[in-house]
C-alpha cells in the first residue's frame, strides 16, 4: 500500500507561529513545542488553512472563519467536523510531512456524471 511520500518542510525554528505552511496539500503548523499537520483544505469551502491565522492552537479559515483546534482537528462549535491528520516528524531539527498520494485520475465521463448528479 502506498502511504505517500515524505517531504521536507524545513527547519523547525523557521516555521512561523501565527500561520501554517502548505506542502502539497498538507498544512503544517507549530503548536507549542511541537508540530501538527492537517489537510490544508477547509471542509466548508476548501480555503487554505495554512493561510489562516493561528492563535492559541486554533486556526481560522481565511474564507469563512471556521475555526479548528489544531491538536485534535475538531471544529469549534461543531466537534463532529474534523480535519484529517497527516503524519509529521522532526528529525535533527528538520520537519518532514507524509504527503498522501494523489487521488486516482477520473475520466471526463465520471466528472460529468458527478456534476449532473449534483445539479439534480
Amino acid at each position: 500500500m502506498d502511504d505517500g511520500t515524505w517531504v521536507e518542510v524545513g527547519p523547525l525554528e523557521e516555521l512561523p507561529l501565527d500561520t501554517g505552511v502548505c506542502v502539497e496539500g498538507v498544512a503544517v503548523f507549530r503548536v507549542g513545542d511541537g508540530v501538527v499537520a492537517r489537510r490544508d483544505a477547509c471542509p466548508h469551502r476548501g480555503g487554505s488553512l495554512a493561510a489562516g491565522r493561528v492563535v492559541d492552537g486554533v486556526v481560522t479559515c481565511p474564507l469563512h472563519w471556521w475555526r479548528f483546534d489544531l491538536v485534535d482537528g475538531r471544529r469549534l462549535g461543531a466537534p463532529d467536523v474534523v480535519l484529517p491528520e497527516r503524519r509529521v516528524e522532526v528529525l535533527d531539527g528538520v520537519v518532514r510531512v507524509l504527503v498522501p498520494p494523489p487521488p486516482p485520475r477520473r475520466s471526463m465521463r465520471e466528472v460529468l456524471l458527478e456534476a449532473a448528479h449534483d445539479e439534480g
